[in-house]
């Protein structure tokens, strides 16, 4: 990792064009390349996505918008800060990042964590007493998912079970850093 490190203008103020001034609306794709590309060339070394499923305002998702920036960039480190893994299903995130990994040449930094907003976790239906437990489950979870495809070139559509149903292909390594202060983070 170089120096610095950017979080991500993930969180975009578009102007809503109204009759008065039906002016040109900001292309959040097209702003976010260009930062991503600008942060490397000035020597950033990682580019880091916040996560949020529901938020007061617009929020870009941070898996989606990390893909933006592999593709826009090509030497620096991209992560999640954090994405709070007990709002979302573990396996899907392992497939998630694995891809990210693949696509962006081994840059990826998968943070993780549990979040400090109650509502946000009301609104996805978590009980968010338990998501400490639930991140312990879920980083063992990514680390199953990942081992499922672990030195296995193709799949095997006559196995049966489990060995028929594997996450391919499978990424090198993907760094899982958890962050955050709360008691169910430490």
């Amino acid at each position: 990792l170089g120096p610095i490190g950017l979080i991500l203008p993930t969180f975009p103020q578009a102007t809503i064009p109204s009759p008065e001034d039906p002016g040109p609306v900001d292309d959040p794709a097209s702003d976010l390349s260009t930062v991503c590309r600008q942060a490397e060339e000035l020597g950033a070394g990682a580019l880091w996505a916040c996560d949020h499923v529901f938020w007061h305002g617009p929020c870009l998702e941070c898996m989606v918008a990390l893909t933006v920036a592999a593709s826009a960039t090509e030497r620096v480190t991209v992560g999640t800060c954090v994405v709070q893994l007990p709002l979302r299903q573990a396996s899907v995130v392992a497939k998630q990042a694995a891809t990210l990994q693949i696509l962006s040449g081994g840059r990826v930094i998968l943070g993780v964590g549990v979040g400090s907003h109650p509502g946000e976790y009301a609104e996805t239906g978590v009980d968010y007493h338990t998501r400490g437990r639930l991140l312990d489950a879920g980083i063992a979870e990514l680390r199953r998912s990942w081992a499922s495809g672990h030195q296995v070139a193709g799949g095997d559509a006559t196995a049966a079970g489990a060995a028929r149903y594997l996450q391919l292909p499978a990424p090198s390594p993907v760094p899982v850093w958890a962050g955050g202060s709360s008691e169910a983070a430490l």
